[in-house]
């Protein structure tokens, strides 16, 4: 196991992503929907990485929500 690493198995190359874009004009619009595969990296809260950076701003509150942690495992 690498150092920093968590898990005692080698991670997956790839990584998929679901992004959910979310436009109340279009919710029901198929192509909000997608995923994405990226390489697998560890990722900070976020997810935030060298590839990937999300901020989840609610426009309508004027609020940022609490990043999410992709590799904590579910308790």
């Amino acid at each position: 196991m690498r150092q920093g690493e968590r898990f005692p198995y080698p991670r997956p190359s790839i990584r998929p992503l679901k992004i959910y874009a979310f436009d109340p004009m279009v919710a029901r619009d198929t192509r909000t929907k997608i995923a994405v595969e990226t390489r697998n990296e560890p990722l900070a809260p976020g997810p935030r990485g060298p590839r990937i950076v999300v901020v989840d701003y609610d426009a309508t509150r004027g609020c940022f929500y609490t990043p999410v942690n992709l590799d904590d495992p579910p308790s």
